[in-house]
């Protein structure tokens, strides 16, 4: 399960697997907020859950984030609390529409089929 990753075992595979320290990531994209792709988003330090990446922004399709804030299943409800709201506390999220320019080189765009449902 991808949800609920703990610290210091899954900071030694990212900083690993990446060379990059977790204070050197700026931005984050969470590409979908279903459970199985939000676990890394924060690890629980002590009885608490933070951000993983303290330095950065985390950027979030506010459709996306409709969505998923509107799913009230079993799987989905702690997946939100634990993943998502940590990183909307200390006001490091961001909620952007499709589109989106990062760079001149990066802009964020609708992926169907992996998605949000759409009509």
């Amino acid at each position: 399960m991808y949800l609920q990753r703990q610290a210091p075992q899954a900071d030694r595979q990212r900083d690993a697997a990446h060379k990059f320290s977790r204070e050197e990531i700026h931005i984050v994209v969470c590409a979908r907020l279903h459970v199985d792709h939000v676990g890394w988003n924060t690890m629980k330090v002590g009885e608490q859950w933070l951000s993983t990446f303290s330095n950065a922004r985390y950027l979030i399709d506010q459709e996306e984030f409709e969505y998923w804030s509107a799913d009230e299943s079993e799987e989905q409800v702690p997946a939100m609390a634990c993943s998502i709201t940590p990183i909307f506390e200390p006001g490091l999220a961001d909620l952007v529409e499709m589109g989106h320019i990062l760079s001149p080189e990066f802009r964020l765009m609708l992926s169907p089929g992996h998605t949000l449902p759409l009509p």
